[in-house]
């Protein structure tokens, strides 16, 4: 192995590989496994031109098991095969799949999630709602900060306002539709309390932005 090498300087990559990997020789061809344990056992590394030949015989072997079962049967011997990789193959098993058709095939089929659903499964707020939590946060943070941002957030442009109706700032909807849903009576006043504050940002998530 690398160690072994005279008059070269080991790296910490050297000392990873050699504790990861070994050579067997078997009838003069060279196999890389696994560094033997005090169990004496030999594990494998499969090649990936090997892997699916592997797969297929150990599937075969135990009458077309599942992913535990074919699981348990790798691990005996090969030592980089995963989960993942079982999956793979017994999605492309033919037989495999007409069982699961047999046993209910609806369980397969793919569906559209609502938003609902996909926030449920994931406790993560949604868009609208974090979108909401960081326009409050923002407005916060400016009316805090008593600098040139805050200023233009309250400033207003002297002359004559034109016809229609005034378009809505940026504030507006903070103040009145965001921080309102909130906590009713709210004012960007009340951010300088930083702890009230930030009660009120995650409050917004909660809301589902609604």
């Amino acid at each position: 192995m690398c160690l072994k090498t005279v008059g070269e300087a080991k790296t910490m990559k050297d000392y990873r590989v050699v504790r990861k990997y070994d050579i067997l020789k078997i009838n003069g061809k060279e196999r890389l496994i696994r560094p033997v344990d005090e169990k004496n056992v030999v594990l494998y590394y499969v090649k990936i031109e090997e892997l699916f030949d592997i797969l297929h015989e150990t599937h075969s072997a135990i009458g077309h098991g599942g992913r535990n079962h074919m699981m348990a049967e790798l691990k005996n011997k090969y030592c980089n095969i995963t989960n993942e990789t079982v999956m793979v193959y017994l999605k492309l098993c033919v037989q495999c799949q007409k069982k699961a058709v047999h046993r209910g095939a609806e369980k397969l089929l793919y569906r559209r999630r609502t938003n609902r659903e996909v926030q449920q499964i994931y406790q993560k707020p949604g868009i609208n709602a974090y979108l909401m939590s960081k326009r409050i946060e923002w407005a916060g943070h400016v009316w805090r900060s008593n600098g040139i941002r805050k200023k233009a957030l309250e400033g207003k442009i002297n002359g004559k306002r034109p016809r229609g109706r005034p378009r809505q700032r940026w504030i507006d909807r903070v103040v009145k539709e965001d921080i309102d849903k909130c906590a009713q009576g709210l004012t960007l006043e009340d951010s300088v309390d930083r702890d009230s504050w930030t009660k009120v940002v995650e409050a917004a998530k909660v809301l589902q932005g609604q």
